[in-house]
């Protein structure tokens, strides 16, 4: 019978890489390279920038590593570390408040209806596109937020990050944190429950009646998808289990469609590992075999 070697903890790699063993800390890089890239992507929704925030923190994390002194979770630290990074990140405009929800919504409701052209001709199935089509809308409402509102709801809705975590992630209280969940997922909610078909369907917003509209705008490139594809995973599938209030109850909804978004691949930051590990100043550090 085949047997499985145990998934070593993160402690025990960060523990390994400090002794100079690389293949621990190569493994560290593929653990959160994906994690920080979503959370990044999710919050410029530019796959360049995102790319640019992931090595940057990834960098961090390497250089820093001899720091982790183990009073957290080495996941909450890797968060601590991107969370600063990213709301840090100033070349991207997309960082800093872009929408108001009330230009979004004007930038829906302009936008023609149509029904999908059957003699049109894309590399990529209607249904695929129209997921495609969904997913980038609802990203396009997370930018209505502002860059705080925005990490927060995603640490704390997404992620499911606890309040205590995340107040040290933010830099704020405990109850402060929840204070601005509550905003965030308050303001976006109810932009949705206004606009969206998905969750009200007295709204008259369809994904595939907007798919056209967004493909024309270039909002959706069907030769270049970010989000669908049944290959993908899901949010959801590396979101932490919390406790609901009963309060929380009726957000539920809004948020699984969120949780079912596309968990992306991050890149790949081997290569350009292979350059930082060459350098004297991380070979002082790692002493790498």
């Amino acid at each position: 019978m085949e047997q499985h070697q145990p998934i070593p903890a993160d402690e025990e790699l960060v523990r390994l890489s400090l002794q100079g063993d690389r293949n621990s800390l190569e493994q560290l890089v593929k653990r959160y390279n994906s994690l920080i890239y979503n959370l990044a992507f999710k919050m410029v929704m530019n796959q360049e920038d995102a790319a640019d925030i992931t090595q940057g923190v990834l960098i961090k994390v390497i250089t820093k590593l001899a720091g982790f002194r183990q009073d957290s979770s080495f996941k909450t630290w890797v968060y601590r570390v991107a969370v600063n990074h990213i709301l840090n990140y100033r070349k991207s405009a997309a960082v800093k408040r872009r929408f108001t929800f009330k230009q979004f919504g004007d930038t829906l409701d302009n936008a023609p209806d149509a029904e999908f052209p059957a003699a049109e001709s894309y590399e990529a199935d209607k249904e695929v596109l129209f997921e495609e089509t969904k997913q980038t809308c609802m990203s396009g409402m997370l930018l209505c937020l502002d860059k705080k509102h925005r990490m927060v709801y995603l640490l704390g809705e997404l992620f499911g990050v606890g309040d205590k975590a995340g107040s040290q992630m933010m830099r704020v209280t405990p109850e402060n944190f929840r204070m601005m969940l509550s905003r965030a997922k308050r303001d976006l909610y109810n932009f949705m429950q206004d606009k969206c078909g998905l969750v009200n369907t007295a709204n008259p917003c369809r994904c595939a009646k907007k798919t056209k509209a967004f493909i024309d705008a270039g909002f959706v490139n069907p030769r270049s998808l970010r989000f669908a594809g049944s290959h993908l995973r899901k949010i959801e599938s590396i979101a932490e289990e919390r406790q609901h209030e009963l309060d929380n109850l009726l957000d539920e909804e809004y948020r699984k469609l969120y949780l079912a978004h596309s968990y992306l691949e991050g890149p790949d930051f081997l290569r350009a590992l292979d350059e930082l590990l060459a350098s004297d100043k991380i070979n002082r550090i790692f002493n790498l075999k």
